[in-house]
């Protein structure tokens, strides 16, 4: 800040000299224009702060930076202060904060084999959005002969299956077997490739059953599945589909009621409590 620059201004500007008379004023601007020094971001707060109690705070801070206040035009007066202080004049010009360097990307620690397989497994994901199972289940195959010790490829084959199960029920028979064998060496298989057999990937596993038992209306074994799952990996979408499954049990329940011969056998249960 330049009090010459304040002094010039002034014999050009009768009312900033009138300004200059007032001791309050003057005190309230040389304190900004030292706070400007150490800390320009409380100088800007404290500035507009000020300004809302005494507009002329604005113009005498202005003419010390040598802002000629009588060139601009009452929308320029307004604009600076106006809403965010953008517009507020800084004592210097502040440099942009450097931008943050993005961070590395994490190091790919999979062995030749697993990016074969993750391979395989990207090409039998595409073949089974289109419904060609047979093929997918093969891309499926030669990724688990590249790493066999990862649970996701063959839960890919058990979700092939399921789909496949709506036609043959057959199908749901080799996902259950599937599953059951997954659960069973998990432990082995995580030895072989830590985090092959994760909770995550374990919790796939019993939802994967799970579906299988609801398909077939075993909702006792469903629930017990969906349960199961959660303990390994407390799930979103595993906590839906319980909710949803539980629901479809209850409204199983009662339309079973409806027929007469289950009606008949529930009053006759009834009817021998009561004896």
């Amino acid at each position: 800040f330049d009090p010459a620059a304040l002094a010039m201004a002034a014999n050009k500007n009768p009312k900033l000299k009138e300004y200059m008379q007032d001791a309050k004023l003057m005190q309230t601007v040389n304190m900004l224009a030292q706070l400007g020094d150490t800390n320009q971001g409380m100088q800007q707060q404290m500035l507009m702060q000020m300004m809302q109690q005494d507009p002329r705070v604005l113009e005498v801070f202005m003419a010390m930076q040598g802002i000629d206040v009588n060139s601009m035009s009452p929308e320029d007066m307004a604009g600076m202060g106006g809403e965010g202080g953008d517009s507020m004049p800084s004592a210097a010009p502040t440099r942009a904060a450097p931008k943050k360097a993005e961070p590395p990307p994490p190091e790919d620690l999979r062995t030749p084999e697993q990016k074969e397989g993750d391979v395989f497994k990207g090409q039998g994901n595409e073949l089974y959005k289109k419904k060609q199972f047979q093929e997918a289940l093969d891309m499926y195959d030669k990724a688990i002969q590249k790493e066999p010790n990862d649970l996701t490829y063959y839960n890919n084959k058990n979700a092939v299956w399921v789909e496949m199960g709506k036609k043959d029920p057959e199908y749901l028979d080799k996902v259950m077997e599937n599953c059951k064998d997954l659960v069973l060496r998990r432990y082995e298989i995580n030895t072989a490739n830590p985090g092959g057999a994760s909770f995550e990937k374990v919790a796939k596993v019993f939802a994967r059953m799970a579906s299988v038992h609801e398909r077939k209306l075993e909702f006792a074994d469903a629930i017990e599945m969906y349960n199961k799952s959660l303990c390994e990996d407390n799930n979103r979408v595993v906590r839906t589909s319980l909710r949803e499954l539980t629901k479809a049990k209850e409204k199983h329940e009662k339309e079973s009621y409806i027929d007469p011969a289950k009606a008949e056998e529930h009053r006759e249960k009834g009817n021998e409590y009561f004896k």
